[in-house]
């Protein structure tokens, strides 16, 4: 019986539970396989070499696994880039493994022998979990999906509890993400499915259990408001990601391509997305992240210059009510001053200088729009 990694379009869980599952035996009754240390990983990997053969007993029933890669001829695609054509090769080999078993076993192969092989995978991946951090490669429209994407182990130190926000909103996004983890069944209940082909390869090449980000919306897809947006020329003979595969993309997220599976979109400029794409049932939930408030400057306070208090805590709250100031603003500031005590009250200079520069603006402001009533026009906002 052969298990193949790819099955048409899609990954073959199989596989990978087949990879799980044989691991913990490799070095224990191989001769040769290989070992790998992957970027941002601290242990080495062992991994199964081609031909190699493990032996497994089930029920009585031996079941021989051998992994096999089949080298194929590289593949050469033409791609455009820019005024500039050039050539890139993708995949050159095939893996799938082979189990021998005898033919009597066939029917309890498949109906107890695989499903505990899945088990046991999953155990395994609970032991040896680590998140990872994905990109699209740059060949991800050429379809071969040992290609479309590139990881590398995620370390990074900060959590939910790090972040500089309103503990409130926080917490309701803690909530509802633990929400949705508890919803399996509901999700799989009233889920659509899901019908542009392209978007709907890119997911189904994602596994189960992950995060898909697509930043700022507004500016790397052509998804504007219909009433308010026209293609520029430029685009006109490019084919875009259309709206409507977007929305279908979103409404079949859960129901034709995995299970817990999440969807983050981020926009500086919410306004610019169309409606359809906004409106509840599509984006659950809206998180807006704007200015730095008290309870933020006081989470960046903690984790930059470990203070949990300051007499001046109460100045730099009444500051930042009148100054527009970013977190990332804030903990750029912090990072240019060793002293916590330096940083705080420098802070508190920068806060003063902004919110005066804020105030003249708007009497400026004020002013013009003044002006504009005398002669009789009107402004807006």
């Amino acid at each position: 019986m052969v298990i193949d990694e790819y099955e048409t379009l899609t990954y073959n869980k199989l596989f990978q539970s087949v990879e799980l599952y044989l691991h913990p035996d490799i070095a224990q009754h191989l001769k040769r396989f290989k070992t790998v240390m992957r970027p941002k990983e601290h242990n080495v990997s062992i991994v199964i070499d081609r031909n190699e053969e493990i032996l497994h007993k089930f029920k009585g029933v031996d079941f021989k696994w051998r992994l096999i890669i089949q080298a194929i001829p590289p593949t050469y695609i033409r791609r455009s880039g820019g005024s500039n054509e050039h050539h890139t090769m993708v995949k050159s080999s095939v893996r799938c493994f082979e189990v021998r078993f005898h033919k009597n076993h066939r029917d309890m192969a498949l109906s107890e022998y695989f499903p505990f092989v899945m088990e046991k995978a999953k155990e395994v991946q609970e032991e040896q979990k680590t998140p990872k951090l994905f990109t699209l490669t740059n060949d991800r429209v050429l379809k071969r999906f040992g290609d479309m994407w590139q990881s590398v182990a995620l370390d990074h130190p900060a959590t939910f509890e790090s972040l500089a926000m309103d503990s409130e909103l926080r917490n309701m996004i803690l909530d509802d993400l633990d929400l949705f983890l508890e919803r399996k069944e509901f999700y799989k209940r009233v889920g659509d499915v899901l019908h542009n082909a392209e978007l709907r390869s890119l997911l189904m090449s994602t596994r189960n259990r992950s995060i898909l980000v697509v930043e700022d919306i507004d500016c790397t897809l052509q998804l504007h408001n219909r009433l308010a947006f026209r293609v520029p020329p430029w685009l006109a003979d490019k084919p875009p990601v259309t709206l409507s595969g977007i929305l279908n993309l979103i409404d079949g997220l859960w129901s034709s391509c995995g299970e817990e599976r999440i969807i983050v979109f981020t926009t500086n400029h919410i306004d610019k997305l169309d409606p359809a794409l906004l409106r509840p049932g599509r984006m659950d939930v809206h998180i807006s992240l704007s200015y730095c408030s008290p309870r933020g400057f006081r989470e960046l306070a903690l984790n930059y210059l470990m203070m949990k208090e300051h007499p001046l805590f109460v100045e730099d709250d009444k500051l930042l009510e009148k100054a527009k100031i970013t977190p990332a603003e804030v903990g750029e500031h912090f990072l240019q001053n060793e002293d916590p005590e330096t940083a705080i009250r420098s802070l508190v200079e920068l806060l003063e200088k902004m919110g005066r520069n804020h105030c003249e603006n708007k009497a400026i402001k004020d002013v013009t729009t003044d002006s504009f009533k005398a002669f009789g026009f009107e402004t807006e906002g």
